[in-house]
C-alpha cells in the first residue's frame, strides 16, 4: 500500500501534512504508514486516504479488479457512517450493519447480486439514521408523544 499511497500523493500534488488534513487524519498516521511502521492500518483510515485522493480503496492498497466491489462496499459503508454521524453505534444497529455487510460481501464474492451490493448497505444505513430521528423525536412506536423521563 505504501507505494501506491505515495503514487497517488504524486498524482494530486499532496505531501503529508496536505493528505493529512484532507483526510482528517493526524500527520502520524500518514507518516507511519508511508516508514512502513504501520503495515496493517485500520480500514476506516485507508477509507479517508483513498476518498482524499480521489481513488478506490482497491486502488490504493493495490486489490485486484475482482476484489475490488468488496472495497467498495466497504468504503461505502465508512462514508456514509461518517456522512451520518453513526460512527458510534449500539449493539442492535452494529448487528444490523453487521448482517447488511456480511450479506453484501458474500454476494460480492459468489457473484450472486443483481444489483449495486452497496446500495443493500446504504439502505440499512438510511433506515438507521431515520430510526435515530424518529426516536430523537420523542416519539414512540405507536405514534405518540413518549413519556417525560
Amino acid at each position: 500500500m505504501r507505494e501506491h499511497l505515495r503514487l497517488q500523493m504524486r498524482r494530486n500534488g499532496l505531501s503529508q501534512r496536505g493528505l493529512s488534513r484532507l483526510a482528517a487524519l493526524d500527520e502520524t498516521a500518514v507518516k507511519q504508514i508511508l516508514s512502513g511502521r504501520s503495515r496493517s492500518p485500520r480500514l476506516d483510515t485507508v477509507a479517508r486516504l483513498a476518498s482524499a485522493l480521489n481513488t478506490s480503496v482497491a486502488d490504493l492498497i493495490g486489490e485486484s479488479a475482482a476484489d475490488s466491489s468488496i472495497y467498495s462496499v466497504l468504503t461505502r459503508v465508512f462514508d456514509l457512517l461518517r456522512d451520518h454521524a453513526l460512527l458510534s453505534l449500539d449493539e442492535q444497529e452494529s448487528r444490523m450493519v453487521a448482517a447488511a455487510i456480511a450479506e453484501c460481501l458474500n454476494d460480492a464474492v459468489t457473484d450472486k447480486s443483481t444489483s449495486d451490493p452497496s446500495e443493500h448497505v446504504a439502505a440499512v444505513v438510511r433506515n438507521l439514521v431515520s430510526a435515530r430521528k424518529f426516536k430523537e423525536s420523542g416519539m414512540d412506536d405507536s405514534g405518540g408523544q413518549s413519556r417525560p423521563d
